[in-house]
């Protein structure tokens, strides 16, 4: 009986589709960026009138802002230079023309300005679609996003978003916020200033600030980004730290490390290698520094107070 297996397609013909299949794969890339750059484009009227509402709803004192369509025309023609009720009218319309995606693809851009923001959804809870009538006056597409004028969600919204998020009610989609912050207020840090790497400690997580890097600068009182951190540095002076990355702002390294590494060394080389022993020789060195009231000093000053 002759031999059924079956052969696999000759190495030409198996080359040939996976060039084809690369270049696909390639052309794809290229169009999704294509179509991410064109929404870029698209959008920058409704993202311009989403940080210019905020900063008048800040001076406002208000806590948050809902983007509706035409608060967002309004506020958008703001940028340009030629205002007027033509120019609002040309801008609303073409706020108008952008779909659900293409409004809730700002919420990157805006969490990286330091807000939170909250989806809205249809009264389903899902989120793919824009909300139908879930709040009086915010119909079909007009105002997919709600910002809150905050650097993270509190206990509080969280609650709030569980019972009425998506596996709540249905009012509101999924809830977008900055990275958590990698400091906690009290830290020790050091910070990158003109004069170079400057020591200082965190004494806020969120830091209200103008910065007018898109247009006008926000009105009296209010603001249009919110920093991770506000510091304040050794020299007594306040800054902030605009970005939450190791460019801006890292740890300020331990002056005890060391001191702590010269005692783990002289254990080790004493062939000490009961873990236990190695703790009681390091909390040694802090007792020792506490003692000494050292700062800054390696491990031979520590024995000389």
């Amino acid at each position: 009986m002759p031999d059924l297996t079956l052969e696999g397609p000759p190495d030409d013909v198996l080359r040939t589709h996976i060039f084809q299949f690369a270049a696909l794969q390639k052309e794809n890339e290229f169009l999704r960026s294509e179509v991410a750059r064109l929404r870029r484009i698209a959008t920058r009227p409704y993202y311009d009138g989403a940080v210019a509402l905020v900063g008048q709803h800040s001076a406002q004192g208000y806590g948050g802002v809902d983007i509706i369509d035409q608060d967002a025309a309004r506020a958008s023609a703001d940028f340009d230079e030629r205002r007027g009720l033509s120019h609002t009218t040309f801008i609303g319309a073409q706020i108008a023309q952008l779909t659900y995606e293409d409004k809730v693809s700002i919420i990157p851009a805006l969490t990286k300005r330091g807000f939170c923001v909250s989806q809205m959804v249809n009264q389903d809870g899902d989120p793919r679609y824009p909300p139908f009538g879930v709040i009086p006056g915010h119909h079909a597409n007009m105002c997919p996003l709600a910002l809150a004028f905050k650097y993270q969600w509190d206990e509080s919204d969280r609650r709030n978003q569980a019972e009425y998020g998506p596996l709540g009610n249905g009012a509101w989609g999924p809830a977008h916020s900055p990275p958590p912050p990698r400091f906690a207020v009290g830290t020790a840090v050091e910070c990158r200033c003109q004069e170079g790497w400057l020591p200082g400690e965190v004494v806020q997580i969120g830091w209200p600030v103008a910065l007018g890097d898109m247009g006008p600068l926000a009105p009296d009182g209010g603001y249009d980004f919110i920093c991770p951190y506000q510091v304040k540095l050794e020299s007594g002076g306040l800054i902030m730290a605009q970005h939450d990355t190791d460019k801006l702002i890292r740890l300020r390294p331990d002056p005890l490390a060391p001191a702590a590494h010269g005692i783990l060394k002289a254990v080790k080389d004493l062939g000490v290698s009961d873990d236990k022993l190695l703790d009681t020789a390091l909390r040694a060195v802090d007792k020792i520094a506490d003692a000494c009231e050292v700062k800054d000093a390696d491990f031979d000053e520590m024995f000389d107070c």
